[in-house]
């Protein structure tokens, strides 16, 4: 019986020892195919090396483009709009001095002619007394009477050295006569709207044949010499910007790429936006009134600095660097942000900074390198 229990328990044993032996074999076998503990913690970050440079700052607005000048037509006389001499259709350019329109004056022009007619009778009158009384002027007045014609412009009246033949021509009206047809015919002007500036008709509410009355609006012209472009500059802007700065005028979906210069800075401040308005004046003649631009200009220099994305930045203003082979964060002075970039002081050059967003903290961590220039 004893025996029995012996050889059992004997065996019992002889199993647990084996047992043990091929499981410490199973896991040393296990332990040999996995990778090292610090290979498993390493993660490939990508950097670049730091070379400060100076960093041009350019601000970039936009803006519209505004017409130098856009002034109202308004007709000071009345009538019918002749169909000769019309050119007073939107989109229309124009030299100054070129006629606009027209409008039908040959009911003036004859009360002008009979004006005159009665104006060189009165002088025709009073030529016995001239001839009797001043001799010296007879002459000198019958060749100003001759020279009268009822078409043309009435010439100018001759001199008078004599005081006593001054006062013979006003108690003859004279004067007042002939003042009352110059000022008609400068008025006979307003029947020929004239252009007083290059440019184009900005808009246009008339037709050849149409009754325009005084003073009603018909239409409207832009003066084309010059355009200026009007953009909204924040004030923390202003003290970077003067007049006379050459700026850049880009229009993405027309091309445009030309040029202008600052020619006005406004006083007055928006309390919405916290913006002064700025103007631009461009000569180009590729810009239209109403297109909108991106202004752009150089405002200043950031010497020995660099600009990195956004993203690297913590919240406590720092970012990683490598040293030996380990990541370290590094405080940083963000000088100005640029949509998702920013332009920073305080690093020097040679420096590794890690060159991606760190998603959680590894502060003193080995990483692996993966180089980007």
């Amino acid at each position: 019986m004893k025996r029995n229990t012996i050889i059992i328990i004997t065996g019992l044993l002889l199993a647990i020892i084996a047992s043990g032996f091929l499981l410490m074999r199973d896991t040393e076998k296990a332990q040999e195919s996995l990778p090292p503990l610090d290979e498993l913690q390493l993660k490939a970050y990508q950097v670049k090396t730091v070379i400060p440079v100076d960093v041009p700052i350019r601000f970039e607005y936009t803006g519209r483009v505004l017409a130098n000048a856009t002034v109202q037509v308004q007709p000071e006389v009345q009538g019918r709009l002749v169909a000769e001499d019309f050119n007073f259709k939107e989109g229309l350019s124009f030299q100054k001095g070129e006629i606009l329109f027209r409008i039908e004056s040959r009911e003036f022009e004859y009360q002008l002619s009979a004006q005159k007619s009665r104006f060189a009778a009165t002088i025709s009158r009073i030529m016995g007394d001239i001839k009797i009384d001043y001799p010296s002027q007879y002459s000198i007045w019958e060749e100003y009477l001759d020279s009268i014609e009822f078409e043309a412009e009435l010439p100018p009246l001759p001199e008078i050295h004599s005081q006593q033949l001054n006062y013979f021509l006003i108690s003859n009206s004279i004067f007042e006569l002939y003042y009352s047809i110059k000022a008609r015919e400068e008025r006979l002007d307003y029947y020929t709207i004239r252009a007083s500036f290059e440019g184009y008709v900005n808009e246009s509410r008339i037709e050849p044949g149409s009754y325009v009355s005084p003073q009603a609006v018909v239409g409207s012209i832009s003066n084309s010499a010059f355009y200026e472009i009007e953009t909204a500059v924040p004030v923390r802007d202003l003290p970077y910007l003067n007049i006379g700065d050459e700026v850049q005028l880009y229009n993405e979906e027309t091309g445009i790429q030309t040029s202008g210069t600052i020619s006005r800075i406004g006083e007055s401040l928006s309390r919405a936006s916290q913006s002064v308005n700025v103007f631009v004046k461009s000569y180009s003649e590729e810009l239209k009134e109403g297109m909108f631009l991106e202004v752009r200009t150089h405002a200043y220099t950031i010497p020995n600095s660099i600009t990195i994305p956004t993203k690297l930045i913590t919240r406590v203003n720092q970012i990683y660097v490598v040293e030996e082979g380990r990541a370290r964060l590094v405080p940083v002075n963000p000088v100005r942000f640029l949509d998702d970039e920013a332009i920073v002081e305080g690093l020097v050059e040679g420096v590794t900074i890690i060159n991606e967003k760190v998603t959680k903290p590894i502060h003193g961590q080995t990483i692996d390198i993966e180089v980007k220039q």
